[in-house]
Formats: C-alpha cells, structure tokens, sequence
C-alpha cells in the first residue's frame, strides 16, 4: 500500500515499523468495515513469503490469535485501560500463510499477537464550549461512535456531555433492550458506542417518531441513508465523499461542530427576525383593512383615500424590513428549542397579535367618530363631494 494513498493511521504504522515498501506488494486486502471491525491485507514479503496481517477491534483481533485464555483476558483489560483514557486502541497481529494462502480468502485463524496501538485524537479547540451552548439551548448532542465503550466515554466527559456524566450505551444493548423491553428512548442517551452506520438510519427515524428535529452529519457512503432521511444532513466536506455530500442539505468546508453551532444562532436570528416582521405587519395591517371597511359600512365618510393607503405602505414595509433585519444576534443558549410540529406562531400569539388589532381598531374608530363629531358631520358630507370635483372625481359618488 502507498504511503500517500494510505489512511494516517496506515501511515504512522507502517513508519514505526519501517516497512520496507520496495521488498513487499499487497496481494489481497479486505477493507476495514464497522460490522467487521478489522481490516486484513496479505503481503508478499522476502520473495514468495505470503504475510498476512490484521489490525482492528482488541477484541476482534485477539480472538483470531493462538492465546491462553488467561492471556487473552490480560490484553482485553489492558485495552479497556487504555480505551478508559481515551485512547482509540488498535490491536495487531499477524500470520505466514502458506502457499493455499493464494487462494484469496482472508485468513481468520492462527495469528501470532503483536500489541496494541493506542492513538489518541484531541478534540478540536472551541468544540467544548459548543456542546455546552447546545445543551443550554435544550438541543441534545447525540454522539454515534465504532470505539469502544470506555473510550467513547472518555471523549465525551472531555465534550461535557450529560453535563461531565454521559450515559454511554453500545448499539448491542440497544437492540437487546428493544427486543426485550421496547426501544428505550434515546433522549436517556448521551453516547452510542460499537455502532454501525446501518443502524442510524434507525436512530434518526426513532428520533422523529419522538417529535425530534434530527440534523445528522456524516461522511461516508454508508451515512447516505441516514443523511437522506434526517431533517437536516450535514456532510463534512474536507474528508465526506463526494455520494455525502449531494444528498446533504448542508457542507461543512472546515469540518467543524463550531460552525454548526453558528448555523444554528444564525437560523434562530433570520427565524425570529421574520416572525416579528410578519408580526408588525399583521398588527398595522389588521387596523388599516378593518377600519377602512367599517367605518364607510357604519355610515360615515371613508377615513382613507388611496394616496393615504400608499402613504402608510411606503412607510411600514422598508420600516419592517430595515428595523428587524438589523436586530442584534442573540447566543443560541437564549432560545427554546422547537419541535417538528413548531407553527409559525402559536395560539397564543395568533391571540396576541389579534388582540393588539382590534385595539388598534376600536381607538382609530373612536378616534375618527371624535374628530367628525367635532367638525360637524352634516359639514363634512357636504364638503366632501365638493372635494372630488375639485380632484377630477366628478360624481361617481352619487348624491352622496
């Protein structure tokens, strides 16, 4: 395998043991899946020595290698040591195959142990820090994962997860507990470990029947479906394939938790910035159509002509538009969360917003009733089609 086509991981191994690439020639690989968890390739090395080696899951790894019981519960615990770390821990081992090793089936017996790899992945600055303003803003950050347990527990009391104490659980129990119990809801879960990407398509259409709006972000080929069916899908777009991120909604070009994060306050800001203009408008409007209708129908003289209705327009609408658009971004801590059955305004606000109108109403109606009842209401009928022959009207009034 070339180094430059090589995972890093492939990379720093490989340059701690010095392989001599020009010597060996990969004759057979099988690729590293998250259902087999290990990946397996067969080198020709020294001439025609067949050499296969494996690295993948400790507990995949070790139960392919000739060991005593005794021993092979000694690696497990001191995998679980490291993987308790946080350490992503990579068990190797490997097997000179004879020459029916040409037959191309991946050899799965009869490996000599090697050790463990422990690696470790740091989280990226400011990722902490957005997974706490995700959780005061009521969105609860669900971590899928192929480590092991204890390491996916170590990386999410590192995120703050489950406020420093995440309730960690593998896709295996999950299942069990389905099959025993019915599926557990999985707001009662900070960390899914040993997962699949098969199996989050599940989780995201669970998530949904519970009501959730599901945002879900992947790379691979295999988070396709789950990206498809997911309210919002995020690929990450430095390392995502190329199937990822045609069917997400959203590429992230830095990969980063951050900018999701600051998607999330600028959405909130351009929602809520749009509800208070429709708001406004529907407060102005509701008076100016009702009062424009009613106050002719009850007998007096119409209160607006059309230059006055144009007037007020030319006023309201650059007014909505310039005062809400230019409202301070608020941190996404200060907003409620919403559900997938979230309407525009709620009852309540429907309420509101009729209430303040009909207000708005009643004072123009009585305000207009005033002002005639102090000029005269015989005065202003009689001027008033006096007024529209002087502007070209003539008499499409009538006598009136």
């Amino acid at each position: 395998v070339e180094v430059r086509r090589a995972f890093p991981v492939d990379v720093a191994i490989l340059t701690a043991v010095g392989l001599d690439r020009q010597k060996s020639s990969t004759r057979f690989s099988f690729p590293f899946t998250e259902d087999r968890k290990k990946e397996t390739a067969v080198i020709q090395h020294d001439g025609d020595r067949l050499l296969a080696v494996v690295k993948g899951a400790p507990e995949v790894v070790l139960s392919q290698c000739v060991l005593s019981v005794e021993r092979r519960k000694g690696y497990l615990a001191h995998a679980d040591q490291l993987a308790a770390q946080g350490h992503k821990v990579i068990a190797c081992a490997r097997c000179l195959l004879q020459q029916a090793g040409r037959n191309g089936r991946e050899p799965d017996k009869d490996f000599e142990y090697l050790g463990l790899l422990a690696l470790e992945d740091p989280l990226r600055e400011g990722v902490a820090e957005s997974v706490r303003v995700c959780q005061q803003a009521g969105i609860h950050v669900l971590m899928l994962t192929g480590d092991h347990p204890l390491t996916a527990r170590a990386v999410a009391v590192e995120l703050g997860l489950g406020q420093g104490q995440p309730r960690v659980m593998t896709a295996e129990e999950l299942e069990s507990q389905s099959k025993l119990h019915g599926r557990p809801s999985l707001q009662q879960v900070d960390v899914i470990a040993r997962s699949i990407p098969a199996q989050k398509l599940r989780f995201v259409r669970q998530l949904q029947a519970e009501g959730e709006i599901v945002a879900v972000t992947g790379d691979g080929v295999n988070d396709v479906p789950a990206l498809q069916a997911a309210d919002i899908g995020i690929a990450m777009g430095e390392r995502g394939t190329q199937a990822a991120r045609e069917v997400s909604a959203v590429v992230l070009l830095d990969d980063n938790f951050r900018t999701i994060v600051r998607a999330i306050t600028e959405g909130h800001r351009l929602f809520q910035n749009l509800r208070l203009s429709y708001a406004y408008l529907l407060m102005v409007h509701i008076p100016l159509v009702v009062s424009a209708a009613l106050i002719p129908l009850s007998g007096y003289p119409l209160l607006y002509l059309p230059v006055h209705i144009v007037w007020l327009e030319l006023i309201i609408h650059p007014t909505a538009l310039l005062v809400f658009q230019q409202l301070p971004l608020r941190e996404v801590e200060e907003q409620k969360p919403r559900r997938s059955g979230l309407r525009f305004y709620s009852v309540g606000e429907w309420g509101l917003i009729a209430g303040v109108g009909v207000l708005q109403v009643e004072h123009q109606h009585q305000l207009a009733v005033h002002i005639l009842e102090h000029r005269g209401i015989g005065s202003a009928f009689h001027q008033f089609p006096d007024l529209c022959e002087d502007v070209g009207v003539g008499d499409s009034f009538g006598d009136k």
